[in-house]
């Protein structure tokens, strides 16, 4: 009986896993990005972000940025360098919306080159 629910409870966990997409990228992790945007995007990663996340999004004080958050889309970024997540603070003040979705360009421009 204990074996039964022991694998019943690991099916339950893997279609879990398998309905929030698991590891799988969401589609808006894409190299098709406006190349102005993603150099711009860069510039504005480097001076607001690299503090925190790393040069090379490898993370440091903040988590990195390669291969986390794949599964989320722009939105999810945009949001939280917007207004602030957990210990990360709020950007909307000092970067415009298209600064913002640059340095989102960017930052998903390294993420789909790392998946290749």
């Amino acid at each position: 009986m204990r074996g039964r629910m022991l694998i019943a409870a690991a099916a339950l966990f893997g279609l879990g896993l398998a309905a929030c997409g698991g590891d799988e990228a969401h589609p808006d992790v894409t190299a098709d990005r406006d190349a102005a945007s993603v150099a711009a995007g860069e510039a504005i990663y480097q001076e607001n972000c690299a503090g925190c996340h790393g040069a090379a999004l490898e993370g440091g004080a903040g988590p990195g940025l390669v291969d986390a958050e794949l599964g989320h889309p722009d939105s999810d970024f945009v949001e939280a360098i917007t207004n602030g997540k957990g210990e990360m603070p709020a950007f909307g003040g000092q970067l415009s919306a298209e600064e913002i979705a640059s340095a989102v360009d960017f930052v998903r421009s390294v993420q789909a080159a790392n998946l290749e």
